[in-house]
């Protein structure tokens, strides 16, 4: 819904911008050529390369380029040669392209830098950051819609000494290997995250209790089977919690996940511990 949303309103703007082209031509033909109108072409310019990119924005900079020069011959303004005409449409072009490229990579990396504040930059899932904010607004539509919601905790046994026998580059290929895991075992209304560390974390929207505990089992074995074929037969711990009755914040229904991991690795480890919260 929100891809499809971004999609709509990025193609208002680019057709905002298609629109006022013309319109500012015709406005520049009635003004004359006397009165400067020109700053406003940057206004459909800035619109399609903001929000469509580079080449949204480069065809309409040359279209406003084009305008631009139209408009300046039917305005009456008469120059002593044709070579004007074009000299200054093509002066006009390259101001405009110049700014549309800059407008559309500064865009671009505001994207990268809001991506990366909000992915792991090792792994490529969620850090805690988004996984926080993404738990919010799953509880706030579940409580609407009374629906359930299941969060699983997950800490790798024995990490550390992976990291202490081979390396933290080892390590880290280890983790790797886990997000990649966790991804094939998902589905895509699902969200998987790494919290810190070896701590990592999957939300099932809409997911009763049954249902998550299956799908945690699977990724139990997927860790496993994903750490014996890096060559490090570590396990993991996971901490399953089903609300049907949701509470009252995301930081509640994190720590009642996280406390029943601890309780596995507390007694046995590499298992996976199911409750249910329901205060109904």
């Amino acid at each position: 819904m929100a891809i499809v949303t971004e999609r709509r309103t990025r193609l208002q703007y680019l057709m905002l911008a298609a629109g006022l082209v013309p319109l500012l031509g015709w406005i520049d033909v009635v003004t004359g050529y006397e009165l400067s109108f020109s700053i406003f072409y940057l206004v459909p310019i800035a619109l399609a390369a903001w929000f469509g990119g580079a080449a949204p924005g480069l065809v309409v900079s040359a279209a406003s380029a084009i305008t631009w020069g139209i408009a300046d011959v039917l305005s009456g303004h008469v120059y002593t040669s044709q070579f004007y005409y074009v000299w200054n449409s093509i002066i006009r072009l390259g101001f405009f392209s110049i700014v549309s490229l800059l407008l559309a990579e500064r865009r671009r990396a505001l994207a990268r830098e809001s991506v990366l504040a909000r992915t792991d930059a090792l792994t490529g899932l969620a850090n805690r950051r988004q996984f926080r904010e993404i738990v919010d607004v799953e509880l706030s539509r579940c409580r609407r819609y009374q629906r359930p919601l299941s969060l699983a905790y997950i800490d790798l046994d024995n990490f550390k000494e992976v990291n202490d026998s081979s390396g933290h580059s080892a390590g880290d290929s280890l983790l790797v290997a886990m997000a990649g895991a966790l991804r094939e075992e998902l589905r895509d209304a699902d969200t998987a995250a790494r919290l810190g560390g070896d701590e990592f974390a999957v939300l099932f929207p809409e997911v009763d209790s049954e249902p998550a505990r299956l799908a945690s089992l699977r990724v139990h074995r997927a860790l496993k089977a994903a750490a014996e074929q890096a060559g490090h037969p570590i396990s993991a711990s996971v901490g399953v919690v089903t609300c049907r009755t949701l509470p009252g914040s995301r930081d509640e229904l994190i720590r009642m996940a996280d406390q029943l991991m601890y309780s596995v690795k507390r007694t046995s480890k590499d298992t996976v511990a199911c409750s249910v919260y329901d205060q109904q």
